[in-house]
């Protein structure tokens, strides 16, 4: 056994990470891991220290906190809303002006071409027009989606999650602006080319869709 590993209750004694078991740890180590990520040259021992602290936040919060369900009317719902659209701007998605009332009305379900043509004009997963949970990485996008200029701040970002219900604690608040914080940290690890910091708590989302043209082209 190597003898870093020799005595582990010494390790924690002395005040190594560890398992996370409370909100108020959380808070704690979100803090902790947006400190290290600000670093503009972090060491090997930060980089290490900023995978610990990932991996232990995203257990807690995976166990702590089941991710709530989402209707697809309500998500199509939102994403018209936020983007200024009318039901008559997405027919050409659904077929008719009729079939978007019925969708939105919950009298008629989306099927799989409506989810493609939907997922492609809006820019997000297909996975959230069905109806399952959706994760809070595509909460935080849907908010994205919606800003005219595909930022905001993490504070902003969790009181409109919250607002229109997107994404739900266990205890029944939205996720607070550290937690948001820690979950776009982990995204850009695993998935660079979604979102990045434009300052320090600024999200900018990067893979958004094009303008569209008068024409109905992107342009």
């Amino acid at each position: 056994m190597s003898t870093t590993l020799a005595n582990p209750t010494e390790m924690i004694r002395r005040g190594a990470p560890r398992i996370i078991r409370s909100d108020a740890e959380l808070e704690e180590y979100t803090e902790a891991l947006f400190n290290l990520t600000e670093k503009s040259d972090p060491t090997a021992d930060e980089e290490e220290a900023i995978d610990l602290i990932s991996l232990l936040i995203d257990r807690y919060e995976s166990e702590r906190y089941p991710i709530p369900e989402a209707e697809p009317a309500d998500v199509l719902r939102f994403l018209l809303e936020h983007n200024s659209l009318s039901q008559r701007d997405i027919a050409p998605e659904l077929g008719s002006e009729s079939t978007v009332s019925l969708v939105l009305s919950g009298k008629r379900k989306l099927n799989r071409d409506h989810i493609e043509r939907l997922s492609e004009r809006f820019g997000v997963s297909p996975a959230v027009f069905f109806s399952k949970a959706i994760t809070l990485r595509e909460a935080i996008r849907l908010v994205l989606l919606g800003r005219e200029s595909h930022r905001a701040t993490t504070r902003e970002i969790s009181d409109e999650v919250g607002r229109r219900g997107l994404y739900f604690r266990k205890d029944g608040r939205e996720p607070p602006a550290k937690q948001i914080n820690a979950r776009v940290r982990k995204t850009i690890e695993r998935h660079p080319d979604l979102f990045e910091f434009a300052g320090r708590g600024v999200v900018l989302l990067l893979n958004s869709p094009r303008p569209k043209s008068d024409s109905g082209k992107a342009a």
